[in-house]
């Protein structure tokens, strides 16, 4: 069976090289290496035949086709999952910015949506170096997501997977950032939305609290929006879910630490 694999593998690996230009052939023979890298020794040869950079340069050359980004940001992140190596190799090759312009560049398409979040999340996962190239880009373009795909658990369960991921490691680098206030908006409309689901909420709740200790602003826009009822009312709906209670009381503990501080003109960021 293993050498079944490893002979995909190069079959796959001649058809990547055979015909970059071609974006059908690339989507079917990165479609196909998705499929199979779900098991570290297959991660571990793809890294050795050098695959991870055809799928970037596949990402590279094709960004305006939805499928193929589609199968690149699937393949990204199974080949990611887990294999700190993979990780370190996709960061260098520049996939973290790649995939952060495939989801502004499609941000209708709400499949690929997914899978582009996906993608981020186990690239940025456990490696810091990830989460700092991820930056303003990916997270700018993941809020947008979030505006543009509020009502779709699917696409909000995976974004908000992906910045409870990326933003810890960037507040020590953005603390006190000139980004505008607001980006905790569609994550509380979100959690308005999808009240009932647990799995969100906690994401939910992870991603705004990041976003609190990164900029005290987004605690008064917290206020202003009635965030702090909302965290009440997640407690409540979620009364047996020890993790959620775990999060909502750190959130509120922060928002207390910051509830003496100057308030900021942010109201008009609120509808």
């Amino acid at each position: 069976e293993g050498d079944e694999g490893g002979g995909d593998l190069e079959f796959i690996v001649d058809a990547l090289r055979s015909n970059p230009k071609s974006a059908v052939l690339q989507e079917h023979a990165v479609a196909a290496l998705r499929d199979i890298a779900v098991n570290s020794e297959t991660r571990i040869r793809a890294r050795e035949l050098g695959m991870l950079r055809l799928v970037v340069d596949a990402l590279r050359m094709h960004p305006t086709r939805a499928g193929l980004v589609r199968v690149c940001c699937e393949a990204l992140r199974n080949l990611s999952a887990g294999d700190g190596d993979n990780k370190r190799v996709l960061g260098e090759l520049d996939a973290c910015a790649l995939v952060s312009a495939g989801i502004t560049r499609h941000l209708g398409n709400d499949l690929l949506q997914v899978s582009a979040a996906g993608a981020l999340w186990n690239l940025s996962a456990g490696n810091n170096s990830n989460k700092e190239r991820c930056g303003d880009g990916a997270v700018g373009a993941l809020i947008t997501t979030l505006r543009a795909h509020v009502r779709s658990s699917a696409v909000i369960e995976a974004v908000l997977g992906a910045l409870a991921s990326i933003l810890p490691g960037l507040v020590p680098k953005m603390g006190g950032s000139a980004s505008p206030p607001g980006r905790v908006l569609p994550v509380i409309a979100a959690m308005r939305i999808h009240l009932n689901n647990a799995t969100l909420q906690l994401r939910a709740l992870a991603t705004i609290l990041s976003f609190c200790k990164l900029d005290p602003d987004e605690r008064q826009v917290m206020e202003d929006s009635g965030g702090r009822d909302l965290v009440l009312m997640t407690i409540d709906s979620h009364h047996s879910h020890e993790h959620i209670h775990d999060l909502a009381q750190r959130l509120l503990v922060v928002l207390q630490e910051g509830g003496q501080a100057k308030r900021s003109p942010v109201k008009r960021l609120l509808r």
